[in-house]
């Protein structure tokens, strides 16, 4: 168990804004490996809210694609790309440690017809606001631009994606 939490740890600091990007190792095989896990969470959560099949396999790699190519420019822009590695590594730890968090819900919204009880939606909120909060630690500490200019940005690049998202389902 002492071994499972060592592995998290690193995320869990970095969700907690207690560390950043530049703690993780720039290991293109921990990227893979969280790729992987990533887009298998992601996925499952997708089918598990009773989206469509093609659906549950679209939207984990559009997020894949669209965090790569935002994160990746955005550092090589900065002349900063020797950090994308750790930037997308710790980018998508987050995101699978949240997603894997949101999968109780996104259950009780395959489930369900009718509203979901207050609490889940309390719940995702909160969620979502922490993620896009994580997001934007991220890109603080790995670009260096102030804390609430990386927040903005967070922001904004949460809601295109949700729009692009939301465009590919036809939502």
């Amino acid at each position: 168990m002492k071994n499972l939490f060592a592995l998290f740890e690193p995320f869990i600091a970095i969700i907690a804004h207690r560390d950043g990007p530049d703690r993780l190792p720039a290991s293109q095989f921990l990227l893979i490996i969280i790729l992987i896990a990533h887009t298998l969470v992601y996925a499952l959560g997708t089918h598990l809210s009773g989206s469509p099949a093609r659906e549950t396999l679209l939207l984990p790699l559009v997020d894949l694609a669209a965090q790569g190519l935002f994160f990746g420019l955005l550092l090589a822009l900065m002349g900063l790309s020797n950090r994308i590695l750790q930037t997308l590594i710790a980018s998508f730890g987050v995101d699978t440690l949240f997603n894997f968090a949101l999968l109780p819900i996104a259950l009780a919204v395959g489930s369900q017809s009718d509203q979901l009880p207050p609490f889940l939606v309390l719940s995702w909120l909160v969620l979502v606001i922490w993620s896009i909060a994580v997001k934007g630690h991220i890109l603080h500490r790995a670009t260096g631009i102030p804390y609430f200019a990386a927040m903005v940005l967070a922001l904004g690049f949460v809601i295109a994606l949700f729009k692009l998202a939301t465009s590919l389902s036809g939502a």
